[in-house]
C-alpha cells in the first residue's frame, strides 16, 4: 500500500519524516503518560493530530485550498498562509482548515475506547487549548499555574482518538493510490 501527497507541498522525504515523526510521539506520549506527565503527554498528543492534519493539508490540496480561501476570505486565517509552508503553520490553523474542509466536525464524539458514554461531545479544538498550556503565561492565567489532570488527559485523549479515527476515514479511502508511484511511500 502506498501513501499519496502532493510533493509541491510536502515532499517524499517530509512525508516520512513527518510518518516517522507521528509514530514516536504516539509512544513518546504514552510512555510520559505512564510516568505522570500529563502536559508533557498532552503535548505530544496534540503534535500526533498536527502532523495528521499536515498530511491531510498535502494529501488533498484542492479541498485545502478552498477550505484556506474560504478562512482568509471572512478574515478567519492570515490571508499570507500558503499551503506550501504548511510545515510553519501551527494547530490552530491547521484544525481551522480541517473544519472548514469538512475533514473534522467542530465537535466529536467520545470514541467508546475501552468504555465512554458516546453521547458526549468533545470540542476538537480543546486539543489546541490544552497544548497551549505548554506556555507559561498561559498556564498562570488560565489556570492559576494549576496543569492538567489525568482526567484531563484521558478526556484529551479520547478526543485525539475520536480526531484521528475521522482523519482516517478522510485519509484511508483515497491515499492508497499505485498508479502515483512518485508520491508514494510505504506504509
Amino acid at each position: 500500500m502506498a501513501l499519496k501527497t502532493d510533493p509541491d507541498i510536502l515532499s517524499l522525504a517530509e512525508l516520512r519524516s513527518l510518518m516517522t515523526a507521528i509514530g514516536n510521539y504516539g509512544l513518546e506520549s504514552e510512555r510520559c503518560a505512564n510516568a505522570g506527565a500529563h502536559l508533557a503527554s498532552c503535548i505530544i498528543l496534540a503534535a500526533t493530530i498536527e502532523g495528521q492534519l499536515v498530511i491531510c493539508v498535502s494529501s488533498f490540496p484542492e479541498e485545502a485550498e478552498r477550505a484556506l480561501t474560504r478562512l482568509q476570505e471572512s478574515n478567519q486565517i492570515n490571508r499570507g498562509l500558503k499551503l506550501g509552508s504548511v510545515l510553519e503553520w501551527d494547530l490552530g490553523q491547521l484544525l481551522k482548515v480541517a473544519i472548514e474542509a469538512r475533514w473534522l466536525p467542530p465537535k466529536v464524539k467520545r470514541f467508546p475506547f475501552p468504555v465512554a458514554d458516546t453521547s458526549e461531545v468533545l470540542c476538537a479544538d480543546r486539543i489546541r487549548e490544552l497544548r497551549n498550556l505548554v506556555h507559561p503565561g498561559r498556564l498562570v492565567r488560565e489556570r492559576n499555574g494549576q496543569t492538567i489532570t489525568k482526567e484531563e488527559l484521558d478526556l484529551l485523549h479520547d478526543t485525539c482518538v475520536a480526531v484521528s479515527l475521522h482523519l482516517a476515514q478522510k485519509l484511508t479511502p483515497q491515499m492508497f493510490d499505485p498508479e502515483m508511484p512518485s508520491y508514494r511511500i510505504e506504509v
